[in-house]
């Protein structure tokens, strides 16, 4: 018997779009091969992100000698335009299935406009949605500040 069937049910969305002083190409590979050079939220500090390119390919944290944590596996892979990847989650009491969309534009002065949209589906606590949408908010930010000045992610820091 489920008595929680509200939350085993619940749907959640987070959306965002950042404008990019960067060419859509290099936002592109920013989002998927180049996320080892950026990419801050990871399980070990140590832990290389590997995107493997190709439909049906996953997206995981590398923690050596076979050791990993999956993040997605890629259903759809369209250079330089889009990627979207499904995974699995799960944090604290949450248990989820995620839907990543990864839409890059030319915004017509020589940048990029980037669209995110993270679709969640299953039991989510309110930590948890807080957690996505301001960690959305946080990664536009630093994807943008990687880009543009060339910051990228260094282990311990």
């Amino acid at each position: 018997m489920m008595t929680n069937k509200e939350k085993a049910d619940q749907i959640f969305r987070v959306e965002g779009e950042i404008k990019i002083q960067a060419p859509p190409e290099a936002v592109f590979v920013a989002l998927t091969t180049g996320l080892d050079a950026w990419w801050p939220f990871r399980t070990k500090p140590e832990a290389r992100i590997v995107y493997d390119a190709r439909p049906g390919g996953y997206i995981y944290e590398d923690w050596g000698q076979g050791n990993y944590t999956l993040y997605a596996q890629i259903v759809q892979y369209e250079p330089p335009r889009s990627s979207i990847s499904i995974g699995p989650g799960g944090i604290g009491v949450s248990a989820f299935t995620s839907r990543n969309i990864d839409l890059v534009e030319p915004d017509g002065e020589g940048g990029s406009l980037y669209k995110k949209t993270l679709l969640f589906w299953g039991h989510l606590s309110k930590a948890s949605i807080d957690m996505y949408t301001s960690g959305s908010e946080r990664l536009n930010q630093i994807l943008r500040e990687y880009l543009e000045t060339g910051k990228g992610y260094t282990p311990g820091a």
